[in-house]
């Protein structure tokens, strides 16, 4: 799957926003299991591709989230992060020692009761240990997405400044997940 951004324009559903890029939700919710993806990010300031687990309405108590992002500027890092409750409660940005970017590499999120585990290619490069309440623990849809930062001034510190210099594409070969 190519997740494409553009300048093409949005449709009427996107309220005119200049961007067109595309995302992949689920329809159904899971809990507790290895998610993974073969994928290839997208480069380029301002920008994030994604996989992660998300429920309820950013902000919310009924928001839980665990994400797998690669943000654009730096594509040879990979950032860990978890909501709970609406709430960040972690971010953490790994060295991948290569550019995620360049090729595909098997990425994954392997979710627990008492524990998260980020892994790139079959090994875990990140974890984290916590009771069911510390960590996320409502079921979630599965979402890809490509997206730029350019409604919200509040992240550019994170993103960097988007400059669209021509179509952008993050790919994924496939997804899975596996129950607990």
């Amino acid at each position: 799957m190519e997740l494409a951004l553009s300048n093409s324009g949005c449709p009427r559903m996107c309220s005119g926003k200049p961007y067109l890029s595309g995302e992949l939700r689920s329809k159904k919710y899971y809990k507790y299991g290895l998610l993974e993806g073969r994928i290839k990010a997208a480069k380029g300031s301002g920008i994030v591709t994604s996989l992660f687990f998300y429920t309820g309405t950013s902000g919310k108590s009924d928001h839980h989230e665990i994400d797998l992002e690669f943000l654009g500027r730096d594509t040879r890092k990979m950032q860990a992060t978890y909501f709970v409750k609406g709430k960040m409660a972690h971010k953490k940005l790994i060295d991948l020692k290569f550019d995620a970017s360049q090729d595909f590499h098997t990425y994954g999120i392997r979710w627990g009761k008492t524990s998260i585990q980020w892994l790139v290619d079959g090994k875990t490069v990140h974890s984290v240990v916590g009771s069911p309440a510390s960590l996320p623990h409502r079921p979630a849809r599965i979402i890809m997405n490509l997206w730029p930062g350019i409604d919200r001034p509040d992240i550019r510190d994170w993103l960097g400044r988007f400059s669209y210099n021509g179509p952008i594409s993050a790919y994924y070969d496939w997804v899975r997940f596996t129950p607990q």
